[in-house]
């Protein structure tokens, strides 16, 4: 039962455990883009295709997590390297980051 109530400052945010930043594993260019930003992905599912520079075959990028795309940060024609392609999330759990001060802290108990 609630007793009193408290008005506190805060944010929700991505469950860091179900969180992932994806990135290409070799670098070349970008040759196809599969998903955007707002999409609902599953793990192993393709997000783009990207030709390997060396051996100038493709290889796919693909969701490490069931998810949504949160960002995606390229576009056909750019080059993969080590900057991220895609931000993909779980976003069934998340946290909720409260922040109490002074009083309101002090009346605050688990």
């Amino acid at each position: 039962m609630i007793h009193q109530s408290v008005t506190l400052a805060g944010r929700i945010a991505v469950n860091a455990d179900r969180h992932a930043v994806v990135r290409g594993r070799f670098p070349g260019p970008v040759k196809a883009v599969r998903a955007n930003a707002g999409d609902s992905v599953r793990a192993g599912a393709t997000l783009a295709t990207v030709e390997n520079s060396e051996t100038l075959g493709t290889y796919s990028v693909v969701s490490p997590i069931d998810g949504v795309v949160l960002s995606r940060r390229t576009s056909v024609g750019d080059v993969a390297g080590s900057q991220i392609l895609f931000e993909i999330a779980d976003l069934s759990v998340l946290w909720v980051e409260l922040n109490a001060f002074g009083a309101d802290a002090e009346r605050l108990r688990p």
